[in-house]
């Protein structure tokens, strides 16, 4: 296979999805996370009760 194919080059879609912890001095970093995933999300909102519903 090749790999220019599955790889193409300048993808930075596997930059964007991987954490990042990038130092900017006297203990100050900036954190750079992967988005989540709506569907995920929404189920999450939807299992999870709310504080002070009824039953």
């Amino acid at each position: 296979m090749a790999a220019g194919i599955l790889n193409p080059p300048g993808d930075i879609v596997a930059e964007e999805k991987t954490f990042q912890a990038k130092y900017v001095g006297s203990g100050t970093f900036i954190i750079s996370k992967p988005k989540r995933n709506r569907r995920k999300l929404r189920q999450a909102r939807v299992k999870n009760r709310r504080r002070g519903m009824r039953k």
